[in-house]
């Protein structure tokens, strides 16, 4: 009697999976979630993966039962990369989690797994757990490379401040706009993170005096820091594009950007009109999570 309630569970749980996972991908992620977070981490060939997985379990449980539980232990790992990642950037997604909620519950309800079984499935939540809390600490610890030139936002501070995204195309016209004109450094770098190949192009390209392993990897946790902090505080003040410019407590985007930005470095009149900046690409516009306009 109980096996046949774990069997008929873990079917229920499995169909929530995969209906789930379609619905998401037939909405190209934004069905049950349309935060900010979300749109971030989801993606539409995610949950088109995460619809095959389901079926693939779906297929062994009927004719493969053996191999229902190794096949949870990938799904498990994929989660628990997934999970990192958010932990790392401060971006959540309401909806991947609810799919690794399900697909947990899943490997603890199905039948085909024994108690070996289990016990492996509780090391990798449990591990996942701990080298979150562990991600979160060091994060929380570390500190970037002395040459980094980037910077948490503060609006309380009587400063100007550019919020830039390394995917953006937008944001790289300014960021050489800046190596142009402002070679002291008086308008500070805050870069968000969309991704970790994002928060990788930050280390790479800046932190150039990391050379070995145990280098790159403090200036990545050094980076990410910076990187969490700026998220998270666009995330709660509602700031979903890049560029945006702080200046000295007020807020500037879009196609006003670029002419603030040169306003406010008080740039000589003699520099406006020599051309030296109008050959720069033009950085009019925004970006947002996978889109530029």
């Amino acid at each position: 009697m109980k096996s046949h309630f774990r069997s008929v569970l873990s079917w229920v749980v499995l169909a929530a999976m995969g209906i789930f996972s379609l619905a998401n991908a037939l909405a190209s992620g934004g069905a049950l979630c349309q935060s900010f977070g979300c749109r971030a981490i989801q993606d539409p060939a995610l949950w088109w993966v995460g619809a095959a997985y389901a079926l693939v379990l779906a297929a062994g449980a009927l004719w493969r039962p053996r191999l229902v539980p190794w096949l949870v232990v990938v799904g498990l790992t994929v989660e628990a990369g997934l999970v990192l990642t958010q932990v790392i950037l401060g971006i959540y997604c309401t909806a991947c989690l609810t799919y690794g909620a399900l697909l947990l519950f899943y490997a603890f309800a199905t039948p085909y797994a024994n108690r070996r079984h289990r016990l492996s499935f509780a090391s990798v939540a449990g591990g996942t757990g701990l080298a979150a809390a562990v991600f979160f600490l060091l994060i929380l610890s570390a500190c970037a490379c002395s040459e980094t030139p980037y910077s948490p936002l503060d609006p309380q501070k009587d400063e100007i401040s550019l919020v830039f995204e390394p995917g953006c195309t937008h944001c790289h016209s300014l960021l050489e706009l800046l190596r142009q004109m402002d070679p002291q450094r008086r308008v500070k770098l805050c870069p968000e993170a969309w991704s970790l190949r994002s928060v990788w192009k930050l280390v790479r390209d800046h932190c150039t005096t990391c050379y070995r392993w145990s280098d790159r990897i403090r200036c990545f946790m050094g980076t990410a820091a910076v990187v969490r902090a700026n998220n998270r505080f666009c995330m709660e003040n509602g700031y979903r594009q890049v560029p945006l410019l702080l200046v000295r407590g007020r807020l500037v985007s879009g196609d006003a950007v670029k002419s603030e930005l040169l306003g406010a470095l008080q740039a000589p009149a003699a520099d406006l009109f020599d051309g030296s900046w109008i050959s720069l690409p033009e950085s009019g516009g925004a970006c947002t999570i996978n889109a530029c306009d």
